[in-house]
């Protein structure tokens, strides 16, 4: 089909609904969505404040835009932020790779603390399992980048992706959305909100999404990356009284989608696309694979549930406002897949399985005393617990390792646990010196202990059952635990910083703030670390930070621009490594070991800009609104580094999942059409600089190559605004690249394809 035929059926879909339009226009609603006025809640204030007279990098996505751009979950957000990056792990469902400027972890395993902290409804989400939100029912999204110890604590040396969820406000309300698409994708999503009584409002959310595979099993036939998820949310607010308000909130989210689907990848082109190991050399097809199940049934499968439970109580006392967030939240994920992607039987992941269950509570005071200052001050606690098992089959390592009994060949399996708490008092106030100058002085206070045990994998300590699917409870150690450790850390987290407005539209200022990413102990340590004086150990990072930025309004209102240079020092860096390593018994051993960079610095600029281009330019009340964005970004290992163990410093290697550029761009014209209906048109297109996968090799086969993805859409909106309609397209230039991808050898890794073109159409109704 050409573009000629796609763009007829586009308006002829879109005029077919408008015929039954007989209602006031409401064309200015889409531009309202890019250049209203946005608040942010990430510095806890009594009262929200609006982005651009906050004087931190944040980028805010209501629910409104989320909608425009089309988005499935945050992933997508972070698409157009600059110096972000949010992908998913390879070969874990659901789990986040998280990156703002520099700091981030790639590995699934749940022994490693995230360096990007995602907050649900003020809650924090321990693990990097739960990262990857559907943005379904969300409120706003906030993007706040540097780190944000002050007042979220450790594990945010990058920033933080904080959310919240839609509330019902008592009246009335119905809304219901479907998405078909490519690859039979079909998205179902309903709520209903009213109120109760006359202080009691409730909701109720619903959300089903399918989609059928997209990357070929060249042996069985089948397709693999298949959608099934569902989540379902209900919501009560009661006004106690007009000053005490209180929220609950809860959360099941079910997923047995198919794990990212493996291709093998070579090393004689960037693109991973050829290679000796590679069945017949090369792949005729980017989005093809062979895999080798042992066991009848799919080559991969995938059981993941979690709970939340959120009580949010807000206490106006007068002269501020007292808030107590209370969470609780549970996870149970298991998985299995051929990891390599090859007919051969070298790499197949039997089972990885985590249990882990958390509580947080946190109570601040913030104050509303005088238009002179405010401040904010709280007490937080968290504590979880962890539980972790991982089997696997490695071809090379059969004769050292074989787990006697198993059925399937599968080595011996290793268990980690990690029981974990925390506790911190915090302050953050704000003084004006003049109408036009005010400081900020803050600090955070933090005490934590961890206690980890681990039985090492293919050290024979641990035994299973080796089944395909079943029993992956059953994994235990006879044999005890080579790792039984406990650490205790204690951190002072301080923030001080100045802003000086020109004028009620422009603002510069400047901070330095402090950050801690947790110590542990990995549960992927092999047992050439047991030579270690703490085998598995790692320390906490970290990050110092200073950041000047300028804040403008122009034009009326027309025209924003915010930029903001950064600079992030970091002790202690923490890095993943890959490494092949050949044991004496001629087995190879693929270890994946955490270690400490002692000093290390990112520098770099965030630009963001938004402007009305036109304003009634070809008819009344049309509108035409550019977005610009752009983030660059420079690493640099400060002090000699030896990640290999070879007595060469590795210093030269970029950094892990970091790219120097990115940059993003759209237009979006909206205009009345079709008797008082309101039409948006949108196109989008993003750029990410290459980036090296991980390890300390710089042949081709380490790095991602450079992304560049064109979307585009038309939504059409009827005089009523009840009813709407979307055709989309994601990926127009049908851009081949990995989303993720590991090397293994100089000749051969593997790689998780991103999703070709696809097409869209979304109709929707509300009252």
């Amino acid at each position: 089909m050409n573009l000629r035929s796609i763009i007829k059926m586009k308006v002829l879909g879109i005029g077919i609904l408008a015929l039954s339009s007989q209602y006031p226009a409401v064309y200015a609603a889409e531009r309202s969505a890019l250049l209203e006025e946005v608040v942010v809640t990430g510095r806890k204030k009594a009262d929200s404040e609006s982005l651009q007279d906050v004087p931190i990098s944040a980028t805010i996505f209501n629910a409104e835009k989320i909608e425009l751009i089309n988005a499935v979950d945050i992933r997508e957000l972070g698409d157009s932020v600059p110096n972000v990056r949010l992908v998913e792990q390879g070969n874990s469902l659901g789990y986040g790779s998280f990156y703002i400027r520099g700091a981030g972890v790639s590995p699934s395993v749940p022994s490693f603390d995230p360096a990007v902290g995602v907050v649900v409804d003020g809650v924090p989400l321990a693990q990097a399992g739960t990262g990857v939100l559907d943005v379904f029912d969300l409120e706003t999204v906030e993007i706040l980048r540097g780190p944000q110890g002050t007042l979220f604590g450790r594990n945010v040396s990058g920033g933080v992706v904080n959310t919240r969820t839609a509330r019902p406000d008592g009246e009335f309300g119905f809304k219901f959305q479907s998405t078909m698409g490519s690859y039979d994708r079909l998205d179902v999503s309903a709520s209903i909100e009213g109120g109760l009584t006359d202080d009691v409002a409730a909701k109720f959310t619903v959300l089903k999404r399918t989609r059928d595979g997209f990357v070929d099993d060249l042996v069985s036939g089948d397709e693999y990356g298949e959608i099934d998820l569902t989540i379902f949310r209900p919501t009560i607010v009661w006004d106690v009284n007009e000053d005490l308000q209180l929220t609950f909130l809860y959360e099941r989210y079910e997923n047995t989608s198919h794990p990212p689907p493996v291709v093998p990848t070579g090393a004689t082109d960037k693109d991973g696309s050829a290679g000796g190991l590679i069945p017949g050399g090369k792949r005729e097809d980017y989005l093809s694979t062979w895999y080798d199940n042992p066991q009848p049934g799919p080559a991969g499968w995938a059981e993941f549930q979690r709970n939340r439970y959120t009580l949010e109580a807000i206490w106006d006392v007068g002269h501020g406002t007292v808030t107590s967030i209370t969470g609780y939240a549970d996870m149970d994920q298991a998985a299995g897949q051929d990891f390599d992607g090859t007919s051969a039987a070298f790499i197949f992941t039997t089972v990885l399985h985590t249990e882990q269950d958390q509580f947080s509570q946190e109570i601040r005071y913030s104050s509303s005393f005088s238009d002179r200052y405010d401040f904010t001050m709280g007490l937080f606690y968290f504590e979880q617990d962890v539980e972790y098992s991982e089997q696997r089959y490695q071809g090379s390592r059969v004769a050292c390792c074989v787990n006697p009994g198993d059925p399937i060949g599968a080595g011996w399996p290793g268990k980690g646990f990690t029981d974990q708490e925390q506790w911190a008092i915090f302050f953050e106030g704000h003084y004006n010196f003049t109408d036009n100058l005010t400081g900020t002085l803050g600090a955070r206070y933090g005490e934590e202990d961890k206690a980890t045990r681990v039985g090492m994998v293919n050290s024979g300590n641990c035994t299973g059952s080796g089944t395909w699917k079943a029993n992956y409870d059953s994994v235990w150690c006879p044999l005890g635990f080579q790792i039984d450790d406990k650490e205790s850390w204690d951190n002072l987290d301080p923030k001080v910083g100045l802003e000086y407005r020109f004028n009620d539209d422009m603002m510069a200022y400047a901070s330095w703030t402090s950050g801690y990413r947790g110590g542990g102990w990995t549960y992927r340590a092999d047992v050439g670390e047991l030579a270690r004086v703490r085998p598995g150990f790692y320390d906490e990072e970290q990050v110092e930070a200073t950041e000047v930025g300028f804040k403008g309004t122009f034009l009326d209102g027309r025209l924003r621009m915010n930029i903001a240079y950064w600079q992030n020092d970091f002790e202690d860096l923490q890095r993943s490594v890959f490494l092949t390593e050949v044991l004496g018994d001629g087995s190879v051993s693929l270890t994946q070991r955490f270690t400490n960079v002692p000093d290390a610095q990112t520098d770099g600029w965030d630009f963001e800009m938004i402007a009305s281009l036109m304003e009634g330019g070809f008819v009344d009340g049309d509108n035409l609104v550019l977005e610009f964005n752009y983030g660059a970004i420079n690493t640099d290992y400060k002090s000699p580094v030896d990640f290999n163990g070879d007595g060469v410093d590795d210093g030269h290697y970029p950094w892990n999942q970091i790219p120097d550029d990115t940059y993003f761009v759209a237009l979006t014209y909206s205009h009345p059409a079709f008797d008082g209906g309101n039409m948006t048109w949108r196109t989008s297109y993003s750029y990410v600089d290459e980036v090296i996968g991980g390890g300390t090799n710089l042949d081709p086969i380490s790095f991602y190559q450079d992304r560049k993805l064109w979307d585009a859409s038309v939504k059409f909106v009827a005089n009523d605004a009840r009813w709407s309609v979307t055709l989309f397209g994601k990926n127009l230039g049908d851009e081949e690249y990995m989303a993720f991808r590991t090397r293994f050898s100089s000749a051969f890794g593997i790689g998780v394809p991103a999703i070709d073109r696809t097409w869209g159409m979304t109709l929707g109704y509300e009252m």
